[in-house]
């Protein structure tokens, strides 16, 4: 397999690890090459609709509003296959380890990172404003506690102000204490919460053993047009152009089914969306389609 060296066996002590690499197809088919990323390497979380009655073998960490990235020992790549293009700075503090993380530069600042790495300019100085938060390896024998702590070897997990640093985790005891948790780190302007099962191992794809807690808000929108889609929906709709009751247009493609691609709600139907509150334009921040409203 193309990537069977990303997801390393746990055989290895921490100084014989190897450092991945990854190349992409040397053909042009780049849309086959971002599913590939997304489908066999990276592991998602689900959203959480009640909480898991074995609350006390989670370990919680804050869910940082940053943008994803796979680190494969010379490079950063995007959860769509595309190289981030950073300063050396942060190339040369990463551990020789598949590592997964968020660029992050605070709280509420989702926005300005994305804008950043679209200038694809690592030069540029706001680069001094961001850090990587690591949250977990591609080893696939070891439980998540287990590579945690692989990760400690490399990461000193007391310096959360360094260029690297590992997400702090956690764990609780009961229902109150989670929700104290939470309203503790969304009244600070955090985004959620992140809860993985201390067992559970490293398989890319949906888990429901990474689960996401976050607040959610929801909005009614009007269709007004389509935008074609990439890759295996080339040839159908990528995402939905809408209106909000305040006039301001932006697309929602999350959440559409392959069925709803092929055949969208027409011009000028009321959907409704769900979103992680707003941007700092004011627009909902990761809307996704929920139903025909």
């Amino acid at each position: 397999m193309l990537f069977a060296t990303l997801i390393m066996s746990a055989t290895l002590s921490p100084s014989e690890l190897p450092v991945p690499v990854l190349r992409p197809p040397s053909n042009d088919k780049v849309s086959q090459w971002h599913e590939t990323i997304d489908q066999l390497l990276l592991m998602h979380g689900v959203d959480m609709d009640e909480v898991p009655p074995s609350i006390q073998d989670y370990m919680i960490s804050e869910k940082l509003d940053g943008v994803r990235a796979f680190w494969t020992g010379t490079n950063l790549i995007s959860r769509q296959g595309i190289e981030i293009k950073v300063p050396e700075r942060i190339k040369s503090a990463l551990p020789p380890l598949p590592v997964h993380g968020e660029l992050w530069a605070g709280r509420g600042r989702f926005s300005f990172v994305s804008g950043l790495i679209n200038r694809d300019d690592p030069s540029r100085q706001e680069w001094r404003e961001v850090k990587f938060g690591v949250f977990d390896v591609s080893i696939s024998n070891e439980g998540f506690h287990e590579r945690y702590n692989r990760l400690k070897d490399f990461i000193d997990p007391n310096t959360e102000d360094s260029t690297v640093f590992l997400i702090p985790q956690t764990t609780v005891n009961n229902v109150l204490e989670l929700s104290a948790l939470f309203e503790a780190i969304t009244n600070k302007g955090g985004e959620g919460l992140m809860l993985q099962h201390r067992d559970n191992l490293y398989n890319p794809g949906r888990t429901n053993q990474l689960l996401k807690y976050k607040p959610t808000d929801n909005m009614r929108v009007s269709v007004i047009g389509y935008k074609q889609g990439n890759g295996k929906y080339y040839d159908a709709v990528g995402s939905l152009k809408v209106r909000n009751e305040q006039g301001q247009e932006f697309y929602v493609g999350s959440g559409l089914t392959d069925r709803l691609r092929e055949d969208p709600p027409s011009i000028g139907t009321t959907v409704c969306i769900e979103h992680t509150g707003l941007t700092t334009h004011d627009l909902p921040r990761f809307p996704r389609f929920k139903r025909v409203c």
